[in-house]
């Protein structure tokens, strides 16, 4: 796409995927291969469709963390992620939404298992930033408040 930052692997999360940040977590039977990564995530907050750089700056309300949990065996059936990443109820989101001006440009991303650092990073070493991620999506489908 002209213009636009177009990551190679997209792949949706359901609202049915979808918990509380404290909510208990049941790992499917059908995989052995559970894996997790700590993420940023942009939240919409108003409509956009075709958005340029301003349009998705403009319409992103803020950011929360997600614990994105993916079946690998099943994300790897096929080139295709969506079967992988998106079980039921397997994807603590927040708890916490913070605004555009309210998160540092180096805040750090990490995931602590039993007082243990498993994951840390900062938004800094994004590959795409949020707004090139509402710019991309927007072109293909219309984002609405609370995306």
């Amino acid at each position: 796409m002209q213009g636009v930052a177009t990551p190679t692997v997209q792949f949706a999360k359901f609202p049915e995927a979808l918990i509380g940040p404290h909510d208990a977590l049941t790992l499917p039977p059908e995989s052995d291969a559970v894996d997790w990564e700590a993420e940023l995530v942009v939240i919409v907050g108003r409509s956009v469709r075709r958005a340029d750089r301003a349009e998705a700056e403009a319409a992103s309300a803020g950011y929360t963390v997600l614990n994105d949990v993916t079946l690998r065996d099943w994300q790897h059936r096929t080139r295709e992620w969506l079967q992988g990443r998106t079980w039921e109820a397997t994807t603590p989101l927040g708890p916490v939404l913070v605004t555009p001006d309210e998160l540092p440009a180096d805040a750090e991303i990490s995931c602590t298992i039993d007082d243990k650092v498993a994951q840390k990073s900062t938004i800094s070493d994004l590959l795409f930033d949020a707004a090139d991620l509402v710019t991309c999506v927007s072109t293909v489908i219309t984002l609405n408040p609370g995306t």
